[in-house]
């Protein structure tokens, strides 16, 4: 069996039938169980943390899941509340809609979208207000609504004032993209987009953060004093997976266990509904991201005062004069007991 979302939808129908074979992460197996057992997607599963292997039953069984819900394993809500990033941009109806990963360039990314291009955000800039009608306010000279779209309470209170439908945002920030449907309507669906970072970067990134922030909701005091190989076997601390659980809604890392047909579905909705930046490229990623959206540098005014040109803006930013919540910390050497 084939499966669409492994990015296999334009092999012929015939192989469908074929009972020799079964595709899995993208590679084809012999149909005997202890052949699935010994390949290297298997093996892989088998290291990552969360995952278990697959038999020969759990592919028959996602197979069947597979063919009975029609050809697609994105939840329902998911699919019907977020655009296909292959179909064209609507920005009358559509609404930009950026995942925030942990330690993926996501300040600097906002930074550079308020500042530069003066953009209104959904943030949680607006996590203090109790206001019954939804408006654009002012934070240290540039635009948010007064919302906070970066918990799931307050992505229900968004959705109740209207946000989607209400042309403020410019874009909507969000940790928690499988509750897209908590702000985002079928008419007005939400446009996902996220800067990726190597998963190892960015963990080392947020151990040697949350050393020192003690202003963070996710600080832990006893973190200031381990080693980042000590720090790492605390699956507690480290969530594991931590994307896959996110778009699949698992984060409950005691009680629900992730399986290989959560990857399936992880990597079906990045490939039909995000469009995907590097923090490795972050010049290119942004500047793709601009052009998708049709956004364009603007004057940056601060309080009223022209202060530069979107240009002058655009350059700081890109030759690196302008640093948000940057920390400087040893670089994790790949093959290393860290690493």
């Amino acid at each position: 069996v084939i499966f669409q979302c492994l990015l296999l939808s334009n092999v012929p129908f015939g192989t469908l039938l074929d009972p020799h074979w079964v595709f899995f992460l993208g590679k084809h197996y012999p149909t005997q169980q202890q052949d699935v057992a010994e390949t290297d997607s298997t093996r892989i599963l088998q290291n990552q943390q969360g995952f278990r292997a697959p038999s020969l039953e759990d592919l028959q069984a996602y197979s069947a899941l597979f063919l009975e819900s029609g050809g697609s394993c994105i939840p329902t809500a998911m699919d019907e509340t977020l655009a296909d990033i292959s179909e064209p941009f609507h920005p009358n109806t559509d609404v930009p809609f950026y995942w925030q990963i942990p330690k993926a360039g996501t300040t600097y990314a906002l930074s550079y979208l308020s500042r530069c291009l003066n953009l209104t955000e959904a943030t949680r800039k607006g996590q203090y207000s109790d206001e019954s009608e939804l408006k654009v306010i002012e934070v240290n000279g540039y635009n948010y609504l007064n919302v906070d779209t970066t918990s799931t309470e307050g992505m229900d209170r968004a959705k109740k004032l209207g946000l989607a439908s209400s042309g403020l945002a410019d874009v909507v920030v969000s940790g928690y993209v499988s509750s897209a449907h908590r702000v985002f309507t079928p008419t007005n669906r939400g446009r996902l987009f996220a800067l990726f970072r190597h998963p190892v970067d960015r963990l080392a990134s947020k151990f040697y953060y949350l050393q020192f922030a003690t202003w963070e909701k996710t600080y832990r005091p006893e973190v200031a004093n381990m080693t980042i190989e000590q720090y790492a076997q605390q699956e507690s601390l480290v969530v594991g997976n931590w994307m896959v659980r996110m778009m699949v809604n698992k984060m409950n890392i005691e009680r629900q266990q992730l399986v290989p047909e959560d990857l399936i579905t992880a990597k079906e909705i990045l490939r039909r509904k995000c469009l995907i930046g590097l923090v490795s490229s972050m010049e290119e990623s942004l500047l793709r991201i601009e052009a998708y959206f049709g956004w364009t540098v603007k004057d940056l005014y601060h309080r009223g005062t022209f202060a530069m040109t979107g240009e002058e803006c655009k350059r700081q930013y890109f030759a690196g004069e302008q640093k948000e919540n940057v920390h400087k910390h040893p670089t994790i050497i790949p093959g290393s007991e860290a690493w």
